[in-house]
């Protein structure tokens, strides 16, 4: 728009300067307003996209700061107070001893799998009709070293 005020002020160098219609105005308005707002989209979409995934990780870890800067200021004056300090300490100690036994149960359910999974791959069961008859030892050996064997 400003460049079509620019030719209506200046004067032509050569000849009379073309008439432009308000209906061809409208259309190069629009026309570039079209174009203004596709380009607008566009780096809005971009912006989306990436902006949405670093926005979330980023209010995450100011919560994460601030919660953790919160308990440590709560910890730091409760904490030397002696009836509020024995009270946390009793707290955080029962929440340690819950944590250990968890942990340990889970580990000893994981170990009984990891146990039972290992023994089976160790000594494999076969069913019945797998299995062979029982053999002496003396025939094992027979069908290891074939040749004459004393009685």
């Amino acid at each position: 728009m400003a460049l079509w005020e620019c030719y209506r002020v200046l004067p032509p160098t050569h000849g009379e300067w073309p008439k432009v219609t308000y209906a061809e105005l409208v259309t190069i308005i629009l026309t570039g307003l079209t174009v203004a707002f596709a380009l607008f989209a566009a780096i809005a979409g971009v912006l989306a996209f990436w902006g949405y995934s670093n926005i979330k990780r980023e209010a995450a870890s100011a919560a994460n700061a601030a919660v953790e800067a919160a308990i440590k200021s709560a910890l730091d004056k409760h904490l030397n107070e002696a009836e509020m300090g024995a009270t946390i300490k009793k707290e955080l100690k029962i929440m340690l001893t819950e944590e250990i036994r968890s942990v340990r149960s889970e580990v000893r359910a994981q170990v009984k799998t990891d146990f039972a999974m290992l023994y089976a791959e160790a000594f494999p069961q076969s069913s019945d009709a797998e299995r062979p008859a029982r053999e002496s030892a003396s025939s094992r050996i027979a069908d290891q070293f074939p040749g004459d064997m004393p009685k």
